[in-house]
């Protein structure tokens, strides 16, 4: 099963899919270096991605790492920049998985308590609201960090009513305040991805 989906920045092209990511989910612990090494595991190329490199030589220079919910969907993504550009030319092929490695820099990757998070998300996302309520501040700072890259790929609904209720119930810090205002204004689809 695909847990990742890598799409070119500069084309929007998705370049393809693979099983894992090796070092990314490790970024933290390895980020003292100016470039990290990564290794995508089970890669397999979109065909729209190899008919375009069919017509024109391809370099990326940035791409995004999204990480695929049960259905298939990206959750979130984190982008990277190659310490070279990547080229692709004709030979590729959408019928074959592949490892690539690549060096380069992630930018703002995920911390170790947002790596948890987006582990359980992918299992079953949230059902329930103030879910946040009984994490740790640190989990609670790795949550935050999940809704912000994960409200960026949610569609936006549409609002009816200009008016919200902030549930302060487990409000305790300025922490659980940012948690319970983001449910509050954008509602347990857009934060959590509920639907």
């Amino acid at each position: 099963m695909d847990k990742y989906s890598i799409r070119d920045d500069e084309s929007g092209l998705v370049i393809g899919y693979c099983e894992d990511i090796i070092g990314f989910l490790d970024y933290y612990a390895s980020r003292e270096k100016h470039f990290h090494e990564i290794t995508l595991s089970g890669l397999r190329f979109d065909e729209a991605f190899v008919q375009h490199c069919k017509s024109a030589r391809l370099k990326i220079f940035g791409m995004h790492f999204s990480i695929l919910g049960q259905g298939g969907e990206p959750m979130g993504s984190y982008y990277f920049t190659p310490e070279k550009p990547i080229s692709f030319y004709n030979d590729i092929t959408s019928q074959e998985k592949i490892t690539m490695s690549v060096s380069g820099a992630l930018h703002g990757g995920p911390s170790s308590e947002a790596l948890e998070i987006w582990k359980q998300w992918i299992i079953a996302k949230p059902v329930m609201k103030n879910i946040w309520a009984s994490l740790s501040k640190e989990q609670r700072l790795g949550w935050l960090e999940v809704v912000r890259i994960h409200s960026q790929v949610a569609q936006k609904k549409v609002i009816e009513d200009q008016h919200y209720y902030l549930d302060m119930a487990y409000v305790t810090d300025r922490i659980s305040f940012y948690c319970a205002l983001g449910e509050a204004m954008n509602g347990r689809a857009d934060i959590t991805g509920l639907t």
